[in-house]
């Protein structure tokens, strides 16, 4: 691990990006860098377009906006206690496509780090590798991958 100077850290929620979160935490107070949260509401809910009403589907996306700021909020807390003030940010959209818009507009990002779990399924850990390889190679940023 290099000395780094911003990481940013994708975050789900839940026990494994706990895991994530604390990671993130420990590298930005060793190296003294700024942090920054950062937690994609997945917006795409089509499925749900046939089966029930805009009414339900905008609640259900209301909801899922609540639940990230929720998350981020607690990450926050989590690297306050750890004497760090970290930043946050949320987004929607598709969640791979989201994270490499926001680290793409910053030039100056040094890490990021993001977890995977194989509870989600094996072509989601395959599609993390696949997003930390593009991001490592597209824009030469390090990427911590945690795979749990």
């Amino acid at each position: 691990m290099g000395a780094y100077r911003k990481i940013v850290c994708a975050t789900r929620g839940g026990k494994a990006s706990k895991k994530t979160e604390e990671r993130a935490i420990e590298i930005a107070k060793a190296t003294n860098a700024k942090l920054t949260f950062i937690h994609v509401v997945n917006t795409d809910l089509d499925f749900l377009k046939s089966s029930t009403g805009k009414l339900v589907l905008d609640t259900v996306q209301d909801d899922l906006r609540e639940c990230g700021r929720l998350i981020l909020s607690m990450a926050q807390n989590r690297a306050k206690k750890a004497g760090i003030n970290a930043k946050s940010e949320m987004r929607e959209g598709i969640i791979s496509e989201q994270i490499e818009e926001f680290l793409r507009k910053r030039k100056d990002i040094n890490l990021l780090v993001m977890g995977c779990t194989t509870e989600e399924g094996k072509s989601s850990v395959g599609k993390a590798r696949e997003l930390a390889e593009r991001i490592r190679k597209d824009l030469g940023i390090d990427v911590l991958l945690l795979e749990d």
